[in-house]
């Protein structure tokens, strides 16, 4: 009876936290850009502009880490930031766009305002980047400067 009456509890905990979460409305999203997308000379560049000074090797805001991949693809203490295959649901997408009204827009700066915003164009490469499977070599130019640094 006890284990009745607790999962009870459980699901109407469950259900009332999915009612308070508005759902996101994914259609002002830039499309995902069309031609290739390398994760050299496209992705990396971008979030080293806009995502390192908070989520790179010196900082981990939230517990996001975006220039390892095994870290990235983790994700931090929202949950994922990268869902490959499905840019629309990817928070990195989301708070680029600044749709996310858990997170606001990102990048803000040291004030809390936000920084230089993402473009249109950027955010397609990046949905394109990650729709395609968000392919990443195993240790990206950043890592490889790292540890070239370290030696």
């Amino acid at each position: 009876m006890v284990r009745i009456i607790a999962y009870g509890l459980l699901l109407s905990v469950v259900h009332a936290a999915s009612l308070m979460a508005e759902p996101i409305d994914v259609s002002s999203l830039p499309p995902a850009a069309e031609g290739p997308v390398r994760f050299a000379e496209d992705i990396e560049p971008l979030f080293r502009r806009h995502c390192y000074a908070c989520h790179g090797p010196e900082r981990q805001e939230s517990g996001l880490r975006l220039d390892a991949k095994s870290k990235a693809m983790s994700g931090g203490d929202h949950g994922p930031a990268i869902v490959a295959g499905s840019s629309a649901t990817s928070r990195l997408i989301l708070v680029a766009a600044g749709l996310d009204a858990e997170i606001g827009a990102m990048p803000r700066n040291e004030e809390g305002a936000t920084a230089t915003r993402w473009t249109a164009k950027q955010i397609g490469v990046v949905r394109a980047w990650i729709d395609r499977g968000a392919e990443w070599p195993e240790r990206s130019p950043a890592e490889l400067e790292i540890g070239r640094a370290h030696v």
